[in-house]
């Protein structure tokens, strides 16, 4: 059962997940992780950056902290490298971050680039998340149901699910959201989620959920913190992919430009030197 309590200001639990790519890898070398899911795992973290670059969340930390901290979430408590991999792009078809995309609407073709750097098995599970229903107690509670028939494959987007909900309300971050009804959604598929992760016999994660959505349940967070960003998650600027094709070449031409200015000024420096003649 999830305690409400209003009576104490509760301490935020200090949790000890990977929140940088530093930190992703000295967990994954703590259980010694094979070099091939090693190399895997960092291919897929430079495409990350490279993605989701410029994103923000409500509370003011980096998207790519979010994706990195969920990937952690799943690796801490069992998960599989495929499934580790497909949290750290749980994001990727719904917010739709691939080049020349225009956001909201993932394209099939877009599989093949993903599935070419971390793997189709990770690739695989990171597309039926952006398919698979959640949010609502009644999609939830048809999981639990149908939950011992599930392939391996969505049992595995249970699992980065579950991670992202469980990283969605670490340190409060829930309490920044302008008008969004957290309690609600705890009310909703709170308990859900805490068995959910029971029987898919992590029940670690399942404690650190009950643990974030008490703490939320009773935190407080002063009013002037509270941001108006909700879920768009961007900055008021164009990203490198959605510039376009003008930009691009003004950008070269701007670029060139400066290279060959600093090249020009280097030679006239090795001619006056005498460095420039043997």
């Amino acid at each position: 059962m999830i305690n409400l309590r209003n009576d104490t200001q509760p301490v935020v639990p200090v949790y000890h997940y990977a929140i940088t790519f530093p930190q992703l890898i000295a967990q994954a070398k703590e259980i010694q992780l094979e070099d091939d899911d090693m190399a895997r795992l960092r291919a897929g973290y430079d495409l990350a950056e490279r993605m989701f670059d410029g994103l923000y969340r409500s509370q003011g930390s980096a998207f790519i902290n979010h994706l990195v901290r969920s990937a952690s979430i799943v690796m801490a408590h069992g998960g599989s490298i495929p499934t580790v991999l497909a949290a750290m792009f749980h994001s990727a078809y719904m917010l739709d971050c691939f080049t020349r995309s225009r956001r909201r609407g993932y394209k099939p073709d877009d599989r093949a680039i993903l599935a070419g750097t971390i793997g189709p098995d990770a690739e695989e599970i990171a597309w039926e998340y952006a398919r698979l229903k959640w949010g609502k107690r009644e999609a939830v509670e048809e999981h639990m149901k149908n939950l011992n028939t599930y392939s391996p494959v969505i049992k595995s987007v249970l699992v980065v699910r579950l991670a992202n909900e469980l990283e969605d309300f670490l340190d409060l971050a829930m309490l920044y959201r302008p008008n969004y009804n957290y309690r609600n959604r705890i009310a909703a598929i709170g308990e859900a989620c805490i068995v959910m992760a029971d029987n898919l016999d992590m029940p670690g994660l399942g404690q650190d959920i009950k643990k974030a959505f008490e703490v939320t349940l009773a935190g407080k967070v002063p009013d002037a913190m509270v941001r108006s960003h909700i879920n768009a998650y961007e900055l008021p600027r164009q990203h490198y992919h959605e510039k376009n094709v003008i930009d691009h070449t003004l950008s070269r031409i701007v670029r060139g430009l400066k290279r060959w200015i600093s090249n020009s000024g280097n030679a006239q420096e090795k001619t006056r030197t005498g460095k420039g003649n043997r």
